[in-house]
């Protein structure tokens, strides 16, 4: 993993192991707009308002954004994967 960013991975915010409303409130402390990502009732990543900081909350392959997580969040956001990819391994 660390090979593959080529770096930038000690470049980025990451947040790992806390409670969803523990990151909700991190985010709204630093100034972040939350966005989740999910399939149903979301836009286009490519047409979203993505201006100022964001913070993407991204779910497992299996379960994705808990849904009270897709609520809170500002927006909600689908990410379209071209050819026959069904996953981004995230």
């Amino acid at each position: 993993m660390v090979r593959a960013t080529m770096g930038s991975l000690f470049h980025l915010p990451l947040v790992q192991h806390l409670a969803a409303e523990e990151v909700l409130s991190w985010c709204s402390r630093q100034g972040f707009r939350t966005v989740a990502t999910c399939l149903e009732g979301a836009s286009d990543l490519y047409r979203a308002d993505l201006s100022g900081k964001q913070a993407f909350l991204l779910g497992n392959e299996a379960n994705g954004v808990t849904p009270a997580l897709q609520q809170a969040a500002a927006e909600r956001v689908y990410i379209p994967m071209p050819g026959k990819a069904e996953s981004m391994n995230v």
